[in-house]
């Protein structure tokens, strides 16, 4: 399988290539056939995000250039400078092709990766934020929030309208804070992972993660209020990715990533072995689950088991990774037409009847008669 991972400590992108089995901190257990640097900078320079697209690499960097690598070879190819002017929550390639980043200010900034000499759209979202984020089945739509900057979902264009010419923010949801609790005190909000859930058109299903380790869904057919409020954790979560309409696997500030039922409020499981907070998971392909921290770590795990399938040291905190490829890809046998897969059974079966006659024959052969 081959990873990669954002180096907090040097500004640089580690990339492993390793096998399944592989886990560096058993001596005797499969080692990593290689561990490179690429695109080496500084901790000033440090990647804050990253994202793909089928032949590239988006990463933002903390000076506020947006780079971007080829996929193969992890060669820097562009390079526009000056995108985000702050600490960067967010980087994603939206439906339109357009790259899109906001700062924990609320400067959102659109750029055109095909053409990065463009001037880039650049808005301003009021509040303190932490996630911004597309509908990733609208194009247009997108929400965000923050501390006490509750869930607000809005439309930037109309679909099959170009964001460069036809740029016009509306609000489409505002979510509305539950009631004070037992005590009459306002309930505080921060929310820090934001997804959209599949809904019908003119919809918003959102499911959401709070700095307070709750998990929240909201539906606009039933309200601004949250339709469910389940607490997970006593401790900040702070990555999220869904897995279907009613599971999520999210990893708090602590070193505990879970797998969730947010519908029925139920811990289906945790992916053990961090030592530290996680600070990025990467679903690949509803199959594997990639993440890395702190304890300096790329793991990766069955997503439906939770078993850990490879363990790998990269020498540096991780603030980001990405499993581009994983070795199994590659293993798998071409199908065979129904008659090739018959000759082949019927091969088989006699080679081992052959096998079965040969023994037989020795046996006879070896026979004391008194």
């Amino acid at each position: 399988m081959r990873v990669i991972a954002a180096a907090d400590d040097s500004g640089s992108i580690k990339e492993v290539i390793c096998s399944r089995g592989t886990d560096t901190s058993v001596q005797k257990a499969t080692q990593p056939q290689s561990v490179a640097t690429f695109a080496e900078s500084s901790r000033k320079e440090r990647i804050l995000q990253m994202c793909r697209d089928d032949t590239q690499i988006y990463a933002m960097r903390a000076n506020g250039d947006l780079c971007i690598y080829a996929i193969d070879t992890l060669e820097e190819v562009k390079r526009l400078k000056g995108l985000g002017k702050g600490n960067s929550i967010s980087l994603f390639v939206g439906l339109d092709g357009y790259c899109y980043t906001c700062t924990d200010k609320g400067e959102v900034s659109v750029a055109d990766p095909e053409n990065i000499s463009k001037e880039p759209v650049r808005f301003q979202i009021k509040g303190d934020i932490s996630s911004f984020v597309m509908n990733q089945y609208r194009e247009g739509v997108f929400a965000f929030g923050g501390k006490e900057t509750d869930l607000q979902v809005i439309k930037l264009h109309e679909p099959k309208e170009d964001i460069f010419k036809n740029l016009k923010i509306s609000v489409v949801f505002k979510a509305k804070n539950l009631k004070n609790d037992h005590l009459d005190l306002r309930q505080p909000v921060w929310p820090t992972c934001i997804s959209f859930l599949e809904s019908p058109k003119d919809i918003v299903r959102v499911v959401l993660t709070t700095r307070y380790g709750q998990v929240r869904t909201y539906d606009s057919e039933k309200g601004r209020k949250p339709v469910i409020n389940h607490k997970l954790s006593e401790h900040p979560l702070i990555t999220m990715n869904v897995l279907n309409s009613s599971e999520i696997v999210c990893s708090d500030t602590h070193v505990t990533t879970s797998k969730f039922d947010f519908i029925r409020g139920k811990l289906l499981g945790k992916y053990a072995g961090a030592v530290g907070s996680i600070q990025s998971i990467y679903n690949y392909e509803d199959s594997l689950l990639c993440t890395g921290g702190l304890d300096r770590y790329v793991r990766v795990f069955d997503l439906d088991s939770r078993e850990q399938v490879a363990k790998v040291y990269v020498g540096t905190q991780i603030s980001s990774v990405i499993l581009l490829e994983d070795d199994e890809d590659d293993d798998d046998e071409p199908s065979l037409d129904p008659e090739s897969k018959r000759k082949l059974n019927d091969d088989e079966n006699d080679e081992l009847w052959e096998q079965l006659e040969k023994k037989k024959s020795k046996k006879s052969k070896g026979k004391t008669v008194v």
